[in-house]
């Protein structure tokens, strides 16, 4: 399957007029048919040109939840105090365009999540060897033979399907196309990368036999992260100890409950005390030798973490 969509991507790319290509454009689309693909079974059409609303609400989802940001406190609380159901209708009655736009969103979702799951499910019905390629297939046979209190109801099924997508889709294209950014402007890592893969299977098994793709997206990771900060609230009175010392050599800080705290990923992975003095270099290298004790000992949070 990535070999199909790396050929799709490279002969449309190659017949576009464009002398510029919007690679963060293209690493969504081609993130949202990997996803589906692999996720489900089911092709989105985003690599080949189609046009779809669900297309239409992925490319858009996240600039109109950042616009949202500054109501997030009464979104919180909403959610928190208010029934689904008059939920709902409080969004439907939203007086805003931005509310109106994602409750569209959310439709959107909600009928081609539907609609995934029906036909998934005529295939598991049809199967007779039980063996599938996609994680939803996989689901929905291992919930049918589960115990009836412990199976998925249809709508949390379906609530699967949207959390899959949507917990890959920003990050991994971000992420894909922040790497081709750094090594665009670097071509000896480019080459070094091309001979590397060039060389190597097309399969899931040659993965781990790739040092230098795996010291190159790790190194990507380090310095841009897709999540940038998690956000985290003290459900007690706490008192967190402080790996390097305050400017005024304070060694801890007392957490109230209830304090929301913001931790930068991004500012603990270009640490100089813990990286080094290049560490906001892109040095894939570094991932090839064993990391330095500072590192290890750091117990950083993260998609490909030294913990």
């Amino acid at each position: 399957m990535p070999t199909k969509l790396a050929d799709t991507m490279i002969s449309t790319i190659k017949g576009a007029d464009a002398k510029e290509i919007n690679m963060l454009e293209w690493c969504k689309m081609a993130t949202l048919e990997i996803i589906g693909q692999a996720g489900f079974g089911y092709t989105f059409g985003a690599i080949g040109g189609k046009r779809s609303p669900y297309i239409s609400t992925m490319r858009n989802i996240m600039p109109t939840i950042a616009s949202l940001f500054r109501f997030k406190r009464y979104i919180s609380w909403m959610l928190f105090f208010i029934p689904r159901a008059l939920g709902t209708r409080l969004v439907e009655w939203g007086p805003t365009g931005y509310i109106q736009h994602l409750r569209k969103m959310n439709d959107t979702q909600t009928e081609y999540s539907r609609h995934i799951l029906v036909s998934r499910k005529a295939v598991v019905s049809e199967s007779d060897d039980g063996e599938f390629d996609d994680i939803l297939s996989t689901l929905i046979r291992s919930n049918e033979s589960a115990e009836e209190e412990e199976r998925l109801s249809e709508d949390q099924l379906r609530g699967q399907i949207n959390t899959f997508v949507f917990a890959g889709f920003e990050t991994t294209s971000a992420a894909l196309a922040r790497i081709v950014h750094l090594i665009t402007e670097r071509p000896h890592i480019q080459t070094q990368l091309r001979a590397e893969l060039l060389n190597a299977n097309p399969d899931v098994q040659s993965l781990d036999k790739l040092p230098y793709l795996n010291a190159v997206v790790r190194e990507a990771l380090r310095l841009h992260p897709p999540v940038p900060t998690i956000e985290r609230c003290a459900i007690k009175d706490w008192v967190l100890p402080l790996r390097y010392p305050t400017k005024d050599n304070k060694h801890e800080m007392y957490i109230k409950k209830g304090t929301r705290l913001l931790i930068s990923l991004s500012c603990a992975n270009r640490c100089r005390d813990t990286w080094g003095e290049d560490a906001e270099e892109f040095r894939p290298e570094r991932w090839l030798i064993p990391l330095a004790q500072s590192v290890t000992d750091a117990k950083l949070l993260g998609v490909y973490s030294p913990m």
